[in-house]
């Protein structure tokens, strides 16, 4: 039960997610949520959820 850092790079943030705190209760498999969300889509409802917050 390691922590797995990773990286949001997103140089032309405008506003479309808190980017100053991470929901809780996380783990690596929130990771294709959050990508998806991020992308624009909307992920499956058995997927965990997102570690952004959308506006």
């Amino acid at each position: 039960m390691n922590p797995v850092p990773g990286i949001i790079y997103d140089p032309e943030y405008k506003g479309e997610y808190d980017n100053t705190k991470l929901n809780d209760g996380l783990g690596i498999s929130s990771w294709p949520s959050t990508l998806m969300e991020l992308m624009g889509y909307l992920p499956p409802a058995d997927y965990d959820k997102s570690m952004v917050n959308l506006k």
